[in-house]
């Protein structure tokens, strides 16, 4: 079954949900990302206790996680909460020399024609890049 991509199955908040927000970031943090995170490239969010930036646009998150992965590493926050579901050193939290090595392993899972081919057949509007 697929299911269209510009469907949002909740109403993203206009701005950050802040203090009011807990209940839901506890069941379902995607539900907390202000509207803009779905609309525009890149948006920042400062808070008093942090500075989160969401980079929502193909080209500059190739940008981060490819052509300059050494200038952006992940934060303490992320390590702590991940490193004990999925590892220290897993592709999601490797860095430098480990992850170039993760990310060459897996690249062709990823290839256009390896993800159809998980598919039996697709809608023609489906099967074009």
């Amino acid at each position: 079954m697929l299911i269209d991509p510009d469907f949002v199955p909740f109403e993203p908040p206009e701005k950050p949900l802040g203090i009011s927000g807990l209940a839901t970031l506890w069941r379902n943090y995607i539900e907390t990302f202000p509207r803009s995170t779905y609309e525009q490239g890149i948006t920042r969010i400062k808070g008093p206790l942090s500075d989160v930036v969401f980079a929502c646009d193909p080209d500059l998150i190739h940008e981060i996680l490819v052509e300059k992965a050494d200038d952006f590493s992940r934060d303490p926050a992320t390590r702590r909460s991940f490193a004990p579901v999925i590892g220290a050193t897993s592709l999601f939290l490797a860095e430098g020399a480990d992850w170039r090595w993760q990310r060459r392993a897996v690249a062709s899972i990823f290839r256009h024609d390896t993800l159809l081919s998980l598919f039996r057949s697709l809608p023609p509007w489906r099967t074009s890049r």
